[in-house]
């Protein structure tokens, strides 16, 4: 099972297609009977939708935390609400099987534009720092 499409390239004309797609967790909204996790690539962001019927799954997705990198199989589909913040924001992949391909220990900050750190964790870990997205315009 390998790739199919990267996280950035789904669009609404993929609608109906079986993809594979492998990123990092961004974030994860977890709800009783379902779970949303915006994978992350090199490409962008692509919000997927898990269905938390059978305990395989609802362990899995127990089990995750942000910066674990996972396989994901699913079908591409059209998004009730759309997003209009991120590009693959009219779409979603709903999750036929999940693969934790590596998992992650909590980071010590979020990566984001914003940081809430000191300034000394920051130097601490400032390979994390430089992951940002302001960092990586600013370097290349």
């Amino acid at each position: 099972m390998n790739r199919t499409h990267f996280c950035g390239e789904l669009r609404e004309k993929d609608t109906g297609k079986k993809v594979v797609l492998e990123g990092w967790i961004n974030s994860i909204r977890a709800q009783k009977k379902f779970a949303f996790i915006d994978l992350r690539d090199k490409t962008g962001l692509t919000q997927i939708f898990i269905s938390r019927k059978d305990k395989k799954t609802d362990e899995i997705v127990s089990s995750l935390l942000n910066e674990f990198v996972l396989r994901i199989k699913g079908t591409v589909k059209k998004r009730p609400d759309s997003n209009p913040k991120i590009e693959t924001g009219t779409i979603e992949v709903s999750a036929e099987s999940i693969e934790v391909l590596n998992s992650a220990e909590p980071i010590p900050f979020a990566i984001e534009d914003e940081v809430k750190a000191n300034e000394d964790t920051r130097l601490k870990y400032r390979y994390l720092d430089l992951r940002r997205k302001k960092c990586l315009i600013i370097c290349y």
